[in-house]
């Protein structure tokens, strides 16, 4: 979690596991509580974050690709901000294949910009 030794594998292996099933567990219950005709939306997305950010805040996103320096909760909580933004504006379509020039809305451009001056 913190720089130092590298834990066994089969250890890390077990620390996965239990914040796993940590997490199922808990959104279980969370999605029993939000059932009903009392149930409401916003709420249980932010108690989901909250739930994804306990679980996940440690957990590297891709340590199996290069140095892990994002965690899994940052590149989720930033994956589904842009699918929310890609996401078709039109409330009358529920395809999920319409682009978001379907919905007569201008496309949203994504740019990158280099602050360190290289």
């Amino acid at each position: 979690m913190f720089p130092g030794s590298p834990l066994p594998t089969h250890e890390q292996t077990r620390g996965y596991e239990q914040l796993w099933n940590g997490l199922v567990q808990e959104a279980r219950a969370l999605q029993q509580l939000h059932r009903g005709e009392d149930r409401d939306l916003p709420t249980y997305l932010e108690s989901m974050l909250a739930l994804l950010q306990k679980y996940t805040w440690c957990v590297p996103s891709a340590f199996y690709y290069d140095l892990p320096d994002v965690s899994l909760f940052d590149h989720l909580r930033t994956t589904a901000a842009l699918a929310a933004v890609f996401l078709p504006r039109s409330a009358s379509t529920h395809s999920r294949t319409a682009t978001i020039t379907d919905s007569g809305e201008p496309s949203p451009a994504i740019f990158a910009t280099n602050s360190a001056g290289t």
